[in-house]
């Protein structure tokens, strides 16, 4: 980013404060650090440990392997039936909505 401040112009770094310019470097850059140093590793992580997991369950036992993989389609199904009961309940507020704006309007 520093590389990219000897080639602005002159008349813009003159021209802007120079608070601005400590916004962008300590700021922004301390963003970006948040989501490179922790989110992107923990994603990482997150993807490769759980299928890690359940395999080594299933080496210690198939039994409990089997047990570990019911999980996923129950969530599975969970998040399905939460998602149609959210959409109920949008189709109902939006009724709603409508017929306030009837009588407001």
């Amino acid at each position: 980013m520093q590389i990219k401040c000897f080639r602005v112009p002159m008349g813009i770094m003159l021209d802007t404060p120079t608070g601005n310019f400590k916004n962008l470097m300590a700021d922004t850059v301390s963003k970006l650090e948040d989501s490179m140093a922790h989110f992107m590793p923990e994603i990482t992580s997150n993807i490769v440990g759980s299928p890690c997991c359940i395999l080594l369950v299933f080496i210690l036992d198939w039994r409990m392997g089997l047990a570990a993989l019911i999980t996923i389609p129950l969530g599975l199904f969970g998040i399905h039936w939460n998602d149609e009961r959210l959409c109920e309940q949008k189709y109902y507020f939006m009724k709603i909505a409508k017929r306030d704006e009837q009588y407001a309007g």
